[in-house]
C-alpha cells in the first residue's frame, strides 16, 4: 500500500508540473537578455525505504530542459535579439497531454492497487474478528 501511495505522489507532482508547462507554453520573455518560460522535467527514483522494507518512488530532482528552445524571426517584438529572433517556450502542448494521460493513468493504476490493499487488509481483520 506504501509503494502505491508514493506512486500517486509521485504521479501528483508529475501532474503538477505537466499543468505548469502548459501554462507556460505562451510565456516569451520582454526582453532579449531573458529566457522564455522552460519546459520544466521531472525525474523519479526507486528508493528502498527501511522502515516500511519496501521500495517506494521518490522525486529525484525537478530540472528545466534549455535544449530545442524555438525561435522566430520577429525584428519589432520587444524580445527581438539583434538580428531580430525571439526565443518561443519549448513546450510541446502535444507531448505534455500525452504526458497527462500517463500520469493520469499511472495514477489510477496506484489507486487501484492501493484499494485492492485496502479490501485485503479490512479482509483479514474481518476473519480475525470471528
Amino acid at each position: 500500500m506504501h509503494t502505491a501511495s508514493s506512486g500517486m505522489q509521485a504521479q501528483s507532482q508529475r501532474l503538477k508540473i505537466i499543468a505548469e508547462n502548459i501554462a507556460g507554453k505562451d510565456s516569451v520573455a520582454t526582453d532579449p537578455s531573458y529566457d522564455p518560460y522552460l519546459k520544466k522535467k521531472i525525474f523519479f527514483k526507486s528508493v528502498y525505504d527501511k522502515n516500511l522494507k519496501a521500495n517506494v518512488v521518490k522525486v529525484f530532482r525537478e530540472d528545466r530542459d534549455y535544449k530545442n528552445i524555438p525561435v522566430r524571426y520577429e525584428p519589432n517584438h520587444p524580445a527581438a535579439n539583434a538580428e531580430g529572433y525571439v526565443k518561443y517556450p519549448n513546450v510541446d502542448i502535444i507531448i505534455e497531454t500525452a504526458d497527462r494521460l500517463e500520469a493520469d493513468s499511472s495514477y489510477i493504476a496506484n489507486l487501484q492497487v492501493a484499494n485492492a490493499s485496502k479490501s485485503l487488509l479490512k479482509s483479514t481483520l474481518t476473519m480475525i474478528e470471528k
